[in-house]
């Protein structure tokens, strides 16, 4: 009995930490929520996904970098790394990188610190203040031909060269810089 109620404190108490680190990151950092794709949505894109097998793939704001992870199933010789500046994602996406033996490189930094010069793809289900605070930075620092792809929330003044309707409430948006 004493050690289901140790596991349930620290169950309870790596809850709490994970509701005050997403609070504090929400309303003064002004982060976006630690929200997942849905697997629908990552395969649809991932399906019509079209690349360089040894292109270099960014998931900008990863959790538990489930795009990668399904972009590897199809380029397995892709470089794949993925940006998350929340601690308990990054912590999660390492984890499953060691069960899984996956070799998708987690990098714990602010997406605004990365420099994406070498990516051929980049992918974000990031809200719309971060979408246009993105799209001055992919301009700046992209290839010609970087592949950008945006789940729900479109760069505003660029326009798509695609439009993936995955359900009659979400789409993915291709760009290309």
């Amino acid at each position: 009995m004493l050690i289901v109620y140790i596991i349930f404190l620290l169950l309870l108490l790596i809850f709490s930490i994970f509701f005050i680190t997403q609070s504090y990151n929400i309303f003064f950092r002004k982060l976006p929520v630690f929200i997942s794709t849905k697997k629908k949505a990552i395969s649809a894109i991932v399906k019509n996904l079209k690349i360089n097998p040894s292109s270099t793939v960014y998931e900008l704001g990863c959790g538990r970098a489930s795009f990668l992870r399904k972009v590897r199933e199809k380029y397995p010789k892709a470089n794949l790394i993925g940006i998350e500046y929340s601690f308990l994602p990054y912590l999660l996406s390492n984890a499953i990188n060691v069960i899984n033996n996956d070799e998708i490189k987690i990098v714990k930094k602010n997406i605004f610190q990365i420099n994406l010069k070498n990516a051929d793809v980049i992918y974000c289900y990031l809200g719309c203040g971060m979408m246009k605070k993105l799209e001055d930075k992919f301009k700046q620092e992209c290839k010609k031909d970087a592949l950008i792809i945006s789940y729900q929330f479109p760069l505003p003044n660029t326009e798509a060269i695609e439009i993936i309707n995955i359900n009659k409430k979400s789409k993915a948006y291709f760009y290309k810089n």
